[in-house]
């Protein structure tokens, strides 16, 4: 094929304009898929920090069932940590185990309530800035 048959390269304002639509979509699909990794992250951290907080087994805490009261604390505890900590509403983070948004403010209720033991509130603030500071570590790749 001749060169003179292949067509020149226009940089037109429309092409431009267009080249940049493009670029913003690709930004914008990789912002939201970094924030759904987030929050997918904060999720599991909070479960699994409450699971072993209390020594029951993660999966145990996605039950449809009550279970022991043992289980059900650490529930409640997850969603407390996934709501105050990681900023979930109350609708997200009673669904990530399976339960409604008035389920979940009943959970944060009594988790605020038993912070008035003593034992369980230096737990708690513990336990918070600790949760932050493995989701910075784990979203940036810096954990191994």
């Amino acid at each position: 094929m001749a060169l003179e048959a292949v067509p020149a390269l226009s940089t037109t304002s429309r092409s431009i304009k267009k080249l940049t639509k493009i670029r913003k979509s690709r930004e914008n699909r990789q912002s939201i898929t970094i924030l759904a990794m987030r929050r997918a992250l904060s999720d599991r951290l909070s479960e699994a920090c409450a699971a072993s907080w209390q020594a029951v087994p993660p999966r145990m805490l996605r039950r449809t069932t009550r279970c022991t009261a043992r289980v059900a604390f650490a529930r409640q505890a997850a969603i407390y940590f996934a709501h105050i900590v990681f900023a979930a509403n109350l609708t997200h983070a009673g669904g990530i185990f399976g339960r409604d948004r008035t389920t979940a403010r009943h959970a944060c209720s009594k988790m605020e309530d038993r912070r008035d033991d003593a034992r369980i509130d230096r737990a708690f603030d513990a336990l918070e800035p600790a949760l932050k500071c493995w989701l910075e570590s784990f979203a940036s790749g810096e954990a191994s």
